[in-house]
């Protein structure tokens, strides 16, 4: 629900995006993935999903996805809205849609980054 919300403020729909994950599936007890399950996936399956669908643009949502692709850690509260190209890929840099219900005003910044995403998508 939150995804669809921050998508229509970038003028988007779900049919006009690919969804993917860093992961093909959760950890036992649906804990946070380690490092070198993350890895697996992103060597077996994300890098060649990336490369077939071929977006303009890669959103990043949440620190996993930002490590795992960046190949660095960052400060989500410094580097949200920010874009990086990576591979020959534009990333843009977000919180993931799960913080929205924890942090009230992570919400709002999500949504400036989708005005960014917008912004990016659009060349303005």
């Amino acid at each position: 629900m939150i995804l669809g919300q921050l998508l229509e403020v970038a003028g988007l729909t779900r049919e006009e995006v690919y969804i993917t994950s860093c992961v093909k599936c959760r950890p036992p007890q649906n804990r946070t993935p380690h490092a070198r399950e993350l890895e697996t996936c992103r060597e077996n399956w994300l890098n060649r999903q990336i490369g077939l669908v071929n977006p303009k643009i890669v959103v990043l949502l949440g620190k996993g996805a930002i490590s795992r692709l960046l190949h660095e850690e960052r400060s989500l509260r410094q580097s949200h809205g920010q874009s990086v190209e990576r591979d020959g890929r534009l990333c843009l840099m977000t919180y993931h849609p799960a913080a929205a219900f924890r942090v009230a005003e992570t919400k709002n910044s999500m949504k400036q980054d989708m005005v960014t995403l917008r912004q990016l998508l659009t060349g303005v």
